[in-house]
């Protein structure tokens, strides 16, 4: 029975082939693992045998590109669903079939026949091989996805959060780059149920990565130990100061050390300088000292420890001086703790 079936299908096969204008056993690129051009002609102008076949296989490989040309343009289309069902997307061709670029797959067979005079070319593209590079190329823009999130998860860790953040967000573009793979890995006949494997991958890591992002935009938790006096008087405002500073820059607050990335400690008092009279008009000059300790909880370090003094004037008394120099200090304290917490 074995035997009868093989021979059934080589008379099959070689009625089919005496209808073919091509050698035998280029019937395999016809069966539908392959885009394929096939060229035979006679040579009637008597043209030396090499130059005869590079004519048919440019021919071929001419024709070849605007077949491949016609699919890309007409047919290969990607949707792709969000996993929550919410959004959806088209993916499609954006650019013009390039000869150059798109056929890199490309291979050529050429044959003539010296009695007859007849030549053959073949251009050829194996689509699986071709989804083997696109393959790659997607798997190493996942590659890039995942080291970035295991960097963005190790700047956590050691409490680097602006870092973390600035990783992730520089990775955001691979996204948009999946789409030529995706574009055509479909073109070559990848099956569905790889191509939702791939999808459903791509958009739980985009959803990942933007929520770690979000997460990370106020990412900085500061335990802030503040006390200011202005002469023997408790001066509230510092510590509101510091913190609407803080918040801009995308830091929240903690109740407690425990809770924190960061614990920051002011304690900041003024003194009385001198004052400057000329020309009938006196200035008085008073000084704000603060001593500043910014401890990084993940790593259990002092990273910074400074005391800074700011000087400030006003024409009416000393207390309105110290007021002054209230103002600066905390620009200059807000400017410390952000270059320290920010690298």
């Amino acid at each position: 029975m074995k035997n009868l079936w093989a021979s059934l299908w080589f008379l099959l096969g070689a009625g089919l082939l005496r209808g073919q204008d091509y050698p035998p056993d280029w019937v395999k690129y016809t069966l539908g693992g392959y885009y394929y051009n096939i060229q035979a002609a006679g040579n009637t102008r008597n043209q030396e045998e090499s130059g005869f076949k590079d004519y048919l296989t440019q021919l071929a490989r001419t024709n070849l590109a605007q077949t491949v040309q016609v699919r890309v343009q007409d047919e290969a289309v990607l949707r792709r669903e969000s996993l929550n069902g919410h959004t959806g997307t088209a993916y499609s061709s954006q650019t013009r079939f390039s000869t150059e670029v798109d056929l890199r797959f490309v291979e050529t067979e050429s044959r003539y026949d010296p009695v007859s005079r007849k030549g053959y070319a073949i251009a050829y593209i194996e689509k699986q091989a071709a989804r083997r590079y696109y393959q790659a190329e997607l798997q190493m823009l996942f590659g890039k996805l995942e080291n970035a999130r295991s960097l963005a998860n190790n700047y956590v860790a050691t409490g680097f959060k602006a870092k973390a953040k600035e990783c992730l967000e520089e990775v955001l573009p691979v996204f948009g780059q999946m789409e030529s793979p995706f574009f055509w890995l479909v073109f070559f006949g990848t099956p569905q149920a790889e191509m939702s494997g791939y999808v459903e991958k791509r958009n739980a890591m985009e959803q990942e990565i933007r929520r770690m992002i979000a997460d990370l935009e106020h990412g900085n938790r500061i335990y802030l130990s503040c006390s200011a006096y202005l002469g023997a008087q408790a001066y509230p405002k510092l510590p509101n100061e510091l913190k609407g500073v803080l918040s801009a820059k995308g830091c929240s607050f903690v109740s407690s050390p425990e809770q924190a990335d960061w614990v920051i400690g002011v304690s900041a008092s003024s003194r009385d300088h001198n004052r400057h009279e000329s020309g009938g008009y006196v200035t008085y000059f008073s000084y704000v000292d603060a001593e500043v300790t910014i401890d990084k909880v993940a790593t259990r370090q002092r990273i910074f420890a400074d005391e800074i003094s700011v000087k400030g004037g006003h024409t009416l008394n000393f207390t309105e001086a110290a007021r002054a120099a209230y103002k600066e200090v905390s620009k200059e304290i807000g400017n410390a703790i952000k270059e320290i917490i920010n690298k």
